[in-house]
């Protein structure tokens, strides 16, 4: 069975921060034998409030002037990512899927996402969509 752990540490001053007992802990019950660490960046994922708005500010309100029912929704976020992002023909499920998965965008590429989708609300169907950051205070 393969087995990973995270561990979350900070570069400071170039030195990696991260404690020994975080290590162990995360390795607790492993069988003996080698592991590979590896360190890169941690990446900033998207926010909840960020996908709170792309389903309520962005895919529900053209879902309704698009004439989709509820339960099509996931069928119109899909075919966004895929506009925005490009798709691959995937051989196993024969169809066409987005090339990324907005689970796994980074808030600025989440960001990105959003702001093209207004801007293809308005260009393709003359919808407009108003994101948190554009209302009046």
């Amino acid at each position: 069975m393969a087995r990973e752990a995270r561990i979350i540490g900070r570069i400071v001053d170039g030195q990696i921060d991260v404690t020994l007992d975080a290590i162990r802990s995360a390795v607790q019950g492993w069988p003996d034998g080698l592991v590979s660490l590896d360190v890169r960046p941690a990446r900033k994922p998207r926010t909840l409030p960020q996908n709170a708005a792309w389903w309520s500010l962005v895919v529900a309100p053209l879902a309704d002037h698009l004439g989709y029912d509820k339960h099509e929704h996931d069928m119109l976020h899909y075919a966004l990512v895929a506009k925005c992002y490009g798709e691959t023909w995937d051989e196993r499920i024969k169809a066409n899927v987005p090339n990324v998965q907005s689970s796994k965008l980074t808030t600025a590429q989440f960001s990105e996402l959003t702001d093209w989708a207004v801007r293809y609300a308005a260009q393709e169907w003359g919808v407009v969509l108003t994101l948190p950051s554009e209302r009046a205070a």
